[in-house]
């Protein structure tokens, strides 16, 4: 079964080896930062719900949602996370873009399923209402993908 991550607003700071990144993990509430230095390079140390988990240098250190840390991987994190407030238009474009896109793949895997019979539950709408929205989905699609040509996208 596939799950999509709900919206959420996290904070995190990148794991360097710095007095700075060492205030702004204390300031985000991970007290003490246990930096390993019996390593080179350095290692952060972080009790998580699963368990104690090891960050290397780059990697970003997550509070999560129940102020819990856990650490990831700089490219995890930027397919996952954008800043806050600081995402431009042309990104936001962009995401919306993908995510309707994917949307509309499985609207239209959906009503394939249906059409045939094979679907694997009863909707509460009717075939007719899901593709009404499938059409207007697509129309909104064509419209993000206009807006990209005339913005150079």
């Amino acid at each position: 079964m596939k799950y999509t991550k709900r919206p959420v607003e996290i904070e995190a700071v990148r794991f360097e080896d710095s007095v700075e990144c060492f205030d702004k993990l204390q300031a985000l509430g991970l007290d003490p930062a246990r930096i390993g230095r019996d390593v080179e390079p350095p290692v952060l140390r972080i009790d998580t719900l699963e368990g104690e988990m090891t960050a290397q240098l780059g990697d970003y250190i997550i509070k999560g949602v129940r102020g819990e840390f856990y650490p990831c991987k700089p490219d995890i994190f930027e397919e996952t996370y954008i800043p806050t407030g600081k995402c431009d238009w042309k990104v936001r474009l962009e995401l919306e873009y993908k995510e309707l896109s994917e949307r509309v793949e499985k609207l239209e895997a959906m009503l394939e399923k249906y059409r045939a019979g094979i679907l694997g539950f009863k909707p509460n709408c009717s075939y007719d209402l899901l593709y009404e929205q499938l059409v207007y989905m697509k129309n909104y699609l064509a419209v993000l993908e206009k807006r990209a040509r005339i913005e150079g996208l």
